[in-house]
Order: structure tokens, then C-alpha cells, then sequence
């Protein structure tokens, strides 16, 4: 899904995708984020799967951006959670 995401953004991707800042794609991540929270409280399963991939795409895309720019990549942030996760509740180190 990363690599998809990757060849979005890449030189023979969409032009769209590529022309995609984190500022212009704030709205698009906030829009999924509240349909989610909608199907959450409709208790519409189906729909909550959906949105969740939705949600997740734009996870991926901004640390495709973050990447590219040599900020951060999804490795970083999925280390930091994990890293944040271990601190809160070490007795999940085993």
C-alpha cells in the first residue's frame, strides 16, 4: 500500500497526488476523520471499515510528503508509537 502510495506521488503517479502539500490536504484528512466519527456513532460497520482506509490513505500520504521532503517517513512514525506505547504501558515490553 506505501509503494501505491509512493507511485502516486511519483514522477510517472498523478499529477494531482504530486501537486498535493500537507497544507492543501488538511481538509481532505479532517473531512475523513469526521465521516469516520459518523459512522462510528450510526454504528454502520461497514462504513466505519471504509473510513478507516480512508483515514489510513491519508496517514500514508502525509508521510509520503514528510518523506520526500526528509522529515520523517511512515518507519518514524509507526517507531513512535510503538516507542509511546511501551512508555505508558511497559508491562507490554515482554
Amino acid at each position: 500500500l506505501y509503494r501505491l502510495i509512493k507511485r502516486l506521488r511519483g514522477p510517472e503517479g498523478i499529477q494531482w497526488a504530486r501537486n498535493q502539500t500537507p497544507e492543501s490536504c488538511t481538509d481532505s484528512i479532517l473531512k475523513e476523520v469526521q465521516d469516520l466519527v459518523q459512522a462510528i456513532d450510526n454504528e454502520d460497520i461497514d462504513n466505519i471499515s471504509e473510513k478507516l482506509g480512508e483515514v489510513l490513505l491519508q496517514i500514508l500520504f502525509h508521510c509520503e510528503m514528510a518523506s520526500e521532503e526528509g522529515y520523517f517517513n511512515i518507519s518514524n512514525v509507526l517507531t513512535d508509537l510503538y516507542e509511546r506505547l511501551i512508555r505508558r504501558h511497559p508491562e507490554l515490553n515482554n
